[in-house]
């Protein structure tokens, strides 16, 4: 493993998973560390013993003072590129690096990059999933999983990554075999300058990757120019010779690549339209990967789901109670509600709310007056988001979600879907979308209680 091209000294801005990723690699091959993050805690303590005089802690605050000692900063995802330390590292000539980077200048596995507002984690999973069911040896990384510098000298045969927007913003040098863009809809807008930069943000996984993957029905987020590389492209609607889409059959609704039935959706393990997307975009790949359609179709039957991510946690007196808690962004509750509304049998209650992340959430009116029937709103923001949507659908502010729970169980029947689909960050009442969903799956059990 060549480390060579690194210029030193370097500084590690940041120190939770992925910055702790960085330094083990670098330390491990007797390079320097200059660690830069809020304060002193445990965890650093540790690292102080074990790695001795490689390891030199700085609190961040000292870093733009000092930013002429250092030849590269390798920075963790949630650094902002847009404040004054990045400024200051372009106007003197610091290389800046994230770990996707440094990893893709290391890395001799094949890769599947995947990227998207919604869904990613479901399709790097099955992905995963439907290598693995194959024979191959594989890991999942980046976003979800372990830090991808973790996966470096591992005996793989394919690794997947999910990559965030923050994480595509200091990747200059990956090459992966196949990438995709799943959907963007505007989210981290607290993040960027405007939805256009998000989106193109989104965008570089294009140019990092040798086969691409389009959504059909989203062309706005397509590349400007890929003629030279393979191209398949996945959607909703009816699928043309060598598309992948969505055909009614008289068995009912299936998945299709042209004309050829692959599997009907009351097969597959994952319920919901907006997750027959999710399905076909992961089948698009594992055949770009050439994987076996058998292997493929195997862990489409299988695959139930990722936890807070659409999942059915009760059943009870015949209202389905469902957690989607990581839908922490509009267009993820979009394809919540469109997903569930579309086959309903009943009303569909939606509970949001949490901090917007100065969102437009104007721009789920449609879906919210075509799916749901009601919305219990909590949380920071949720006087906004009844701004929003009370012109759409009946909207009632509630003290917090379990007081809306309580109010959805009051008012629920058999054939009634209770969505918990927030739209909304978590940190103004959980630490994090995970809380809110296990409190959510817990309080629904009987096992959590309001002041819990």
């Amino acid at each position: 493993m060549n480390l060579s091209s690194l210029d030193e000294p370097i500084a590690v801005i940041g120190f939770g998973l992925t910055g702790q990723s960085v330094v083990e690699l670098l330390c491990e091959h007797g390079i320097r560390c200059h660690v830069f993050d809020k304060q002193t805690n445990e965890v650093i303590l540790e690292s102080q013993e074990k790695y001795g005089e490689l390891f030199q802690f700085n609190e961040s605050l000292s870093l733009p003072a000092r930013i002429e000692e250092f030849a590269t900063l390798i920075v963790s995802p949630g650094v902002d590129t847009r404040g004054e330390l990045y400024q200051a590292a372009r106007t003197r000539g610091v290389e800046i690096l994230g770990d996707i980077e440094l990893f893709a200048r290391l890395n001799t596995v094949p890769v599947v990059a995947i990227t998207g507002s919604n869904g990613k984690g479901t399709v790097t999973t099955l992905v995963g999933k439907m290598a693995q069911a194959a024979g191959l040896k594989v890991a999942l990384g980046g976003n979800i999983g372990t830090p991808a510098l973790n996966l470096l000298g591992v005996k793989l045969d394919l690794i997947v990554l999910e990559l965030s927007s923050y994480q595509l913003e200091t990747t200059r040098s990956l090459n992966a075999k196949v990438g995709t863009v799943l959907n963007v809809s505007p989210d981290h807008l607290d993040r960027y300058d405007s939805y256009e930069h998000y989106r193109q943000t989104k965008q570089k996984i294009y140019h990092l990757s040798e086969s691409l993957v389009l959504n059909r029905d989203e062309p706005e987020i397509w590349p400007t120019t890929y003629s030279n590389r393979p191209t398949v492209n996945f959607g909703l609607s009816l699928p043309g010779a060598g598309e992948y889409g969505i055909r009614e059959t008289q068995e009912g609704v299936a998945i299709a690549k042209g004309a050829e039935i692959l599997i009907h959706v009351n097969e597959c393990g994952l319920k919901g339209a907006h997750n027959w997307l999710n399905i076909t975009a992961a089948i698009a790949i594992g055949q770009l990967l050439d994987l076996p359609l058998e292997a493929i179709l195997q862990v489409c039957r299988e695959f139930t789901g990722l936890p807070h991510r659409c999942q059915l946690v009760s059943v009870t007196e015949g209202v389905q109670w469902i957690d989607d808690s990581k839908a922490t962004n509009i267009g993820a509750m979009m394809a919540a509600i469109e997903g569930f509304g579309m086959y309903k049998q009943g009303r569909l209650i939606l509970l949001a709310g949490g901090q917007g992340k100065g969102a437009d959430f104007s721009k789920a009116r449609e879906s919210l007056a075509r799916y749901c029937d009601e919305v219990l709103l909590f949380g920071e923001d949720a006087a906004l988001l009844r701004e929003a949507w009370s012109v759409s659908v009946p909207c009632e502010m509630t003290e917090s979600m379990f007081v809306a729970m309580d109010i959805a169980r009051e008012r629920a029947v058999a054939g009634d879907i209770v969505l918990l689909s927030p739209a909304c960050a978590s940190f103004d009442q959980f630490t994090s979308f995970a809380e809110r969903g296990e409190r959510f799956k817990e309080y629904v059990d009987g096992t959590c209680h309001r002041s819990a």
